[in-house]
């Protein structure tokens, strides 16, 4: 929520503290988590132009088609082992589609040492 807060405050041009979003939780964010979409935006000009709060319904089969998409990847995964089979050795590798105009990292692996 402070992401589409912080992101409405800067097209409209108005501090953040009078911007209220409400928006039910309903499920995964099925790779459209992290953005605005253009939909709010209007949304949200539209409340502006009629001095009224406005409220944006959008249905599930409208989300995929106004909303961008989860990038695909490439998992690889090795292991090394013992001779009693014991785990000594791993590595994950990823291979990810990345953005010309966006400045994001997905968190794929972590190290737990």
């Amino acid at each position: 929520m402070q992401g589409a807060v912080s992101t409405l405050a800067g097209e409209l041009g108005i501090p953040p503290d009078h911007i209220r979003v409400f928006s039910p939780f309903v499920g995964g964010s099925f790779g459209s988590l992290g953005r605005t979409w253009v939909h709010s935006v209007i949304a949200a000009m539209a409340a502006r132009m009629v001095e009224r709060p406005v409220e944006l319904v959008v249905t599930r089969r409208q989300l995929y088609f106004g909303v961008g998409c989860r990038p695909a990847y490439e998992y690889g995964l090795r292991l090394g082992s013992d001779r009693r089979g014991r785990l000594t050795a791993s590595a994950h590798e990823v291979r990810a589609e990345t953005s010309r105009y966006e400045t994001y990292t997905e968190a794929h692996t972590n190290w737990e040492g």
